[in-house]
């Protein structure tokens, strides 16, 4: 997924690329998936390829579901492994069903230069991005440099990860949206205040479409705007609040097919459920914003 500041990238199979209209913009979000054939035909690198970690070091680490290779010197009980291991209970967790198994790759970076040199080397225009997830046929990997949002960008990454080794196809609002919660530090509870901000700004200009039905049609990644992953994130964070409608979203989560196309929309899953879910969620919203001061002013 390509998103602000150039922090990250999603990178899918065989899709061909897409270029987005939002990457310029250093405070919002980008246009979503930016999917690439071209790292998808070669391959991801490898640990054991000299030119995966540009360095003549390289290191590598296990933990549980999570295989690290660095090009740097990285303490096996760092705080972010920690904190990154535990972010697996806390998503499946939520969505109430059994951890997937697979193995994801994490290549970490010392410099977002390191990690450019990695895509120029596909051929591709799109450089000096700081974070990646890449799902391929075989296997599931993460790209990133170490910044300061280090933190911020592998919560985000390893969250879509963890959700793809259980799921290989997920609706793009309900991937981004729990990638969005899941990416702040866990003692903010899914709060993304930047989120948060934009939709309030929004709500005073009277320009918020909050319409799950709309983010259920976005299928485009190229198309998936900053309201869009603000958005995502709100539903998520409002589904996660109630106890009927988080079980309605462990259950679609759980019930979705391996085929993206004809995967079930979940807002009518909420009609059943006899409630109104638009004017609920505006009202959430409303109360959240009220909840921040610094948003009321």
């Amino acid at each position: 997924m390509l998103r602000s500041n150039n922090r990250t990238l999603w990178l899918g199979v065989g899709l061909g690329l897409l270029l987005g209209n939002g990457c310029l913009q250093p405070t919002l979000r980008g246009p979503g998936s930016l999917l690439s054939s071209n790292l998808t035909e070669q391959g991801p690198p490898t640990s054991g390829d000299a030119a995966a970690l540009t360095s003549d070091e390289s290191f590598s680490l296990t933990r549980g579901q999570l295989l690290f290779h660095t090009n740097f010197y990285l303490p096996p009980t760092h705080p972010l492994i920690e904190d990154v291991v535990a972010l697996r209970t806390d998503v499946f967790r939520t969505l109430r069903c059994e951890p997937g198994t697979e193995p994801i790759h994490v290549y970490l970076y010392r410099s977002p230069q390191d990690l450019a040199r990695i895509v120029q080397q596909t051929g591709d225009p799109i450089l000096q991005r700081r974070a990646y997830f890449l799902q391929t046929p075989d296997a599931l990997h993460v790209y990133a440099s170490w910044t300061y949002d280090i933190g911020t960008d592998l919560r985000h990454e390893l969250t879509h990860g963890y959700l793809h080794s259980v799921q290989p196809r997920i609706p793009l609002w309900l991937d981004e949206g729990l990638a969005e919660y899941f990416e702040v530090a866990r003692t903010e509870s899914g709060c993304h205040a930047d989120h948060l901000a934009h939709l309030a700004a929004l709500h005073r200009a009277g320009q918020l479409n909050l319409e799950l039905e709309r983010l259920e049609q976005v299928s485009d990644p190229a198309k998936f705007e900053q309201t869009d992953y603000a958005a995502s994130w709100l539903w998520v964070s409002w589904l996660l609040s109630r106890p009927d409608t988080t079980t309605a979203l462990a259950e679609f989560f759980a019930a979705l097919p391996s085929d993206a196309s004809t995967a079930p929309r979940l807002s009518a899953k909420l009609n059943n459920l006899g409630s109104d879910h638009q004017r609920l969620i505006r009202e959430y919203l409303e109360q959240r914003i009220a909840k921040a001061p610094s948003l009321t002013r």
